[in-house]
């Protein structure tokens, strides 16, 4: 073989061996790439599976929500329904503490009565004979009876009793039959004024220019509820004729504890 012929041989070899290196170069990187991505894959594969777990937890929760804010709702619709029915007990209990008030008013006014005794003696025989002559006074006006004719004089409050004691002077020459009239005054509640309730009493006798003892009893109030709120408080409080006309100033009265009268 000539010399020409061994170096193109030579040359033959290198250039394939060459080849050979290329050729294994690319695949060790080839392989090396692929190994990387199909780590990448696996790991994205977790991210992936970790954001589902997530987002089904998500939704578990936004169900939840779903359903405390119905309940919510349900229980609103509920309080709804209650406080419609507590308005519709206090316009019934207002109706019938002014048909009591009607009642009140319409008392027929009181006569009052003056008794004379006159004594006589006969010469012939001793005995005693009594005529006895009877003077009506009839009120025929309401007008005559002025706010000022009945005035209290003290007060006092006994808390184990619940009870007032009020004396009273009736400051004209005539007899007054009057009642003590009081509204009772709590916590306000329900956006009312604060009105608990009310008191009405017997009726009462006030001699011509002398002192009557008069009592209120917070026991034996009328208490509408819903208005005001316990406990009673205050009271204001004034002496009437029919039909509801005031023949005393109106006097305010503190609750010290307050009454609790449910």
């Amino acid at each position: 073989m000539s010399s020409r012929d061994l170096s193109s041989v030579i040359a033959s070899i290198i250039v394939g061996a060459l080849i050979v290196a290329a050729v294994g170069a690319t695949y060790y990187l080839t392989s090396s790439q692929v190994s990387s991505l199909s780590a990448q894959n696996t790991n994205l594969e977790g991210q992936v599976g970790s954001l589902g777990d997530q987002l089904s937890g998500l939704n578990q929760q936004v169900a939840s929500q779903n359903q405390q804010m119905s309940s919510q709702n349900q229980q609103l619709s509920s309080q709804n329904q209650q406080l419609g029915s507590l308005n519709q007990q206090v316009s019934n209990l207002n109706q019938q503490l002014s048909d009591a008030n009607d009642q009140i008013s319409g008392l027929s006014q009181q006569i009052s009565t003056q008794t004379a005794t006159v004594i006589t003696e006969t010469d012939s025989v001793n005995n005693i004979v009594t005529t006895t002559f009877v003077t009506t006074t009839t009120l025929t006006s309401i007008t005559e009876v002025p706010m000022s004719t009945l005035v209290v004089l003290s007060d006092t409050y006994n808390n184990a009793t619940k009870t007032f004691t009020f004396q009273v002077q009736n400051t004209e020459n005539y007899t007054v039959h009057a009642q003590l009239s009081a509204s009772l005054w709590g916590q306000t509640s329900f956006g009312c004024n604060g009105q608990i309730g009310s008191y009405i009493s017997q009726v009462y006798t006030f001699g011509p220019n002398s002192e009557t003892t008069t009592v209120l009893n917070l026991t034996l109030g009328q208490y509408v509820g819903f208005c005001g709120a316990n406990p009673t408080t205050s009271l204001q409080m004034t002496y009437v004729i029919p039909q509801s006309t005031s023949v005393s100033p109106t006097y305010s009265f503190n609750i010290v504890p307050g009454y609790d009268h449910s």
